[in-house]
C-alpha cells in the first residue's frame, strides 16, 4: 500500500524569499516550474510559482534535502519537500513531505505506531526547514493534521472493476456518473510503496517529464457492491485495482462519486427501487442538471 502521511503548516516564513529563491534555483525542482497554475490550467503541473498572484506550489528542494539527508537531519525515507500551498497574507506554507512505509491502514496497532513515526517526522522537518530552506529560519510548527491520512487500503468488488487502463485510456462508459481531469505520470505511481517517492531514480517526481492530462470517466457501476442491493460505496473504497485508485482516490474525484451515490440514494427512494434498478439516463440527467460533467461518450 501506499505510504501514509502527515500534513502540518509551517508559521512565521519569509514565503516572498522561499519564492525567489525557487525561481533562481530551477535545478532543486521539477524541470516544469515555471508552468502557470492559474492562468493556464491546460498545462497544470504540480509546481507553480506566482507570487504577484499570491500563489506559490513547489515540488524539490531537491539538493537541500539530499544535504539534509547525509546530515542525518532527516530520515531516509525523505527524498523531496513539498511545499503544497504557501500563504502570503499569514506567511504559512503547508507541507507534504512525511512518509511512513509499510503500514496497514486496517490495523489499529500499526496505525498508532505510524502515527508516532509520523509526528517524530514532522519536527525532523520542521528544524530541516529552519537549517537549510531560505526563508524558513524563523519558522515555526503551526499545527498538524487531526489524524494520520492513509491512502489506501480495502475496495469493494462493485459490479465493475475499473482497471488502470479505464483511467488512462479513457474508457467510455454509458454509466459514466462522473468526469474526472487531473496532470500526473501515465502508468507511473506518484506515491511508490518502496520508499523512493522523490528519490533519484524517481522520474515521475523529479523531473515532471511524465507528467500528463489525463481525462476519465467513473462509472456508476463501480459504486454498487456486487452481491449487494441497497448498497452504494462512494470515495476510495469504490470497487478498483491498485493501479486505478492512483487516480480515483483523489479529492475532486472522490467529492463527484459522493454527490452520485447521494442522488442516486434520493432518486431510488423517491421511485421505490433499489440503485442498481434505478433508470441510469434519470440519474445522470439529474447530476447534469445540478452541473456535474459526467462525460458521457460521443452519441451517449
Amino acid at each position: 500500500m501506499r505510504p501514509v502521511t502527515l500534513l502540518f503548516r509551517l508559521g512565521n516564513v519569509d514565503v516572498k524569499r522561499v519564492a525567489d529563491w525557487a525561481q533562481d534555483h530551477p535545478d532543486e525542482f521539477l524541470a516544469d516550474k515555471n508552468i502557470n497554475y492559474i492562468r493556464r490550467p491546460d498545462k497544470l503541473r504540480p509546481n507553480a510559482i506566482e507570487p504577484d498572484l499570491g500563489f506559490v506550489r513547489l515540488h524539490g528542494f531537491f539538493g537541500l534535502v539530499e544535504k539534509g539527508r547525509q546530515d542525518g537531519v532527516l530520515p531516509e525515507e525523505v527524498h523531496y519537500l513539498r511545499f503544497e500551498y504557501v500563504n502570503f497574507q499569514h506567511n504559512t506554507v503547508l507541507i507534504n513531505t512525511v512518509r511512513v512505509y509499510d503500514i496497514d491502514g486496517t490495523d489499529a496497532w500499526q496505525v498508532s505506531s505510524g502515527e508516532a513515526k509520523a509526528r517524530e517526522q514532522v519536527r525532523q522537518i520542521e528544524k530541516f526547514c529552519r537549517e537549510y530552506v531560505p526563508g524558513c529560519e524563523s519558522a515555526f510548527l503551526v499545527d498538524t493534521s487531526t489524524m494520520l491520512g492513509v491512502r489506501e487500503t480495502r475496495h469493494v468488488v462493485g459490479d465493475y472493476v475499473m482497471r488502470d487502463f479505464d483511467v488512462y485510456d479513457d474508457s467510455p462508459f454509458l454509466d459514466a456518473i462522473y468526469r474526472n481531469a487531473t496532470y500526473m505520470p501515465r502508468y507511473t505511481e506518484v506515491h511508490t510503496p518502496d520508499g523512493r517517492e522523490g528519490a533519484l531514480d524517481d522520474l515521475g517526481n523529479r523531473t515532471g517529464a511524465e507528467y500528463n492530462r489525463i481525462e476519465n470517466s467513473v462509472p456508476f457501476s463501480a459504486l454498487l457492491v456486487k452481491g449487494r442491493e441497497g448498497l452504494l460505496i462512494a470515495g476510495r473504497p469504490i470497487s478498483a485495482d491498485h493501479k486505478a485508485d492512483m487516480v480515483t482516490r483523489n479529492i475532486p474525484v472522490c467529492i463527484g462519486m459522493g454527490q452520485a451515490a447521494g442522488t442516486a440514494a434520493a432518486l431510488s427512494v423517491a421511485q421505490g427501487c433499489s440503485p442498481r434498478k434505478l433508470d441510469i439516463s434519470v440519474l445522470q440527467d439529474t447530476l447534469v442538471q445540478d452541473g456535474v460533467d459526467i462525460g458521457l461518450p460521443s452519441g451517449g
